[in-house]
């Protein structure tokens, strides 16, 4: 069983900022989940990164409103750490190869790092999500 989701990045190389968001495609009809992360510099600290991270979920069968609300929350805030671990996972690279003074990357190669990473980032989380979704299916008996 498949899951799509419709996932867009940003970067802003002028303003030093990247942008994710993300939206589930499968069962829309049911739940709709939209993610948005944002890494800009430190307003007062620019050698320091932000991230926001907001997530928005909307269920469209009301009397399962509140149980799927709950359930899709817990498990985003469980996968929030996945993605800050990603960027974190990245910075260390960098960290690495500025200290053993190796020739560092271009720029391209570590964002195709960072895509990587998220993408694997992503699949957890479908996959995550399809598994609520089977039991959430498996649960729930047709009225």
């Amino acid at each position: 069983h498949a899951m799509h989701i419709s996932e867009h990045s940003k970067l802003d190389r002028s303003k030093s900022t990247y942008e994710l968001q993300s939206k589930n495609l499968t069962l829309g009809h049911l739940v709709t989940v939209h993610e948005r992360m944002e890494y800009f510099p430190h307003p007062q600290d620019r050698s320091k990164t932000c991230l926001k991270q907001q997530s928005t979920v909307k269920v469209n069968v009301p009397f399962l409103s509140g149980y799927l609300e709950r359930l899709l929350i817990e498990n985003f805030e469980k996968n929030a750490m996945k993605g800050r671990n990603g960027m974190e996972w990245v910075m260390d690279r960098i960290k690495e190869e500025d200290s053993s003074n190796k020739v560092k990357q271009e720029s391209s190669d570590i964002l195709t790092q960072l895509e990587t990473k998220f993408k694997r980032e992503a699949e957890d989380l479908k996959q995550s999500m399809d598994s609520f979704f089977h039991k959430t299916q498996a649960n729930t008996s047709p009225l």
